[in-house]
């Protein structure tokens, strides 16, 4: 950003506002990229809680003789 006012040229100028621009698109990239990481594990947890849910269920059934049936998402 120094450069930018250190330059004299209005082309140099406008090739540093360009680098300037791609880097930060790159960052926001990259930021997106975790963001989408984070939303993912956070969805593989939910489902490995519901499964752990559904096995205890499972189990205390059998134990108790109660039919348990799994809950399932996005069926009509």
């Amino acid at each position: 950003m120094a450069k930018i006012n250190d330059t004299p040229d209005p082309k140099a100028i406008a090739e540093l506002q360009g680098r300037i621009a791609a880097e930060q698109a790159m960052i926001q990239n990259e930021q997106t990229k975790l963001q989408l990481y984070a939303m993912v594990a956070q969805a593989e947890d939910k489902i490995q809680q519901q499964q752990q849910r559904e096995l205890q269920a499972r189990t205390w059934a059998a134990r108790k003789g109660i039919q348990a049936t799994p809950i399932t998402f996005g069926t009509p």
